[in-house]
């Protein structure tokens, strides 16, 4: 629908409210009023327009795998895992499906059935490079490093500019304690998004690590000039500067990042059907 194509959502889900009205059989628009609120973030709206494009279709495996995102969305995970379920027994071929019941399992902290999901998308789909990011970070909460960094560069194969790929990969390659590796990922995700706080604070761990304390320090300002809230940040630039010798100002950034056990990877791409 143009007008939906042009950003015109409000217009868009009027519009197709109208056509359901004449129409209340029609599927499509069901699906893609779904869309639309999805866009809008009425996250509700779209649970019901995709129900009844569902009710009209049982076997409409797109919208099973649509609701089953904005199921996610809304924190149902158990609901949005037997949606992306009954989309695979649908199609069982379906890469999308088997993508996003990987995130949904990972968002339910199963690390092992979200591997074997994003395993499944990449055999319908080799060059699926979401999927390679994914699993990487699968395979790297399962502490698999070898195999996560493995399945970063095969994203990076197919996608050289994708900023995630390269922020990833550098996390499973310090974590395999190849820091100057690790250095150059941080620095050319950095030259694709310099804004990045994550990125500098990584940077900064990986020159900590590399045993050189005035890169990292240098590091963690950037990332705190960025987000000054960033306590994992402030927690790393205290035991930088305490390694240097600067104890009364470590002291201070380590009581600001006060509560802070450790730093967490945990992204994930979402894929509507149809997209």
């Amino acid at each position: 629908m143009a007008v939906q194509e042009l950003g015109e959502v409000d217009i868009a889900a009027e519009l197709i409210s109208a056509a359901i009205t004449l129409q209340p059989g029609y599927i499509d628009a069901h699906c893609n009023l779904g869309g639309v609120y999805l866009d809008l973030n009425q996250l509700d709206d779209a649970v019901k327009s995709f129900e009844e494009a569902i009710a009209l279709n049982p076997d409409l495996a797109e919208a099973h795998i649509n609701l089953g995102i904005v199921l996610e969305e809304l924190g149902r995970l158990d609901e949005a895992a037997t949606s992306h379920q009954k989309a695979l027994a649908l199609a069982p071929d379906n890469a999308e499906a088997h993508f996003n019941l990987g995130n949904v399992l990972r968002a339910l902290k199963q690390p092992r059935e979200a591997v074997s999901c994003y395993q499944a998308a990449l055999h319908y789909a080799p060059d699926f490079t979401e999927a390679h990011i994914n699993l990487g970070l699968a395979l790297h909460s399962l502490k698999q490093y070898g195999e996560a960094a493995a399945h970063h560069r095969q994203a990076l194969a197919v996608a050289p500019d994708f900023f995630e790929a390269h922020l990833n990969l550098g996390m499973s390659l310090k974590a395999l304690e190849q820091f100057d590796e690790a250095i150059d990922c941080y620095q050319t995700a950095l030259s694709l998004y310099p804004e990045s706080a994550e990125a500098h604070f990584n940077l900064g761990n990986a020159f900590q690590e590399n045993n050189d304390l005035k890169a990292a320090i240098e590091s963690y300002t950037k990332a705190l000039e960025i987000n000054p809230d960033y306590r994992e940040a402030k927690s790393a630039m205290g035991s930088a500067l305490i390694r240097a010798g600067r104890h009364e100002d470590g002291l201070k950034f380590q009581n600001a990042g006060a509560g802070v056990i450790r730093f967490d990877i945990d992204s994930g791409v979402n894929i509507h059907a149809g997209e």
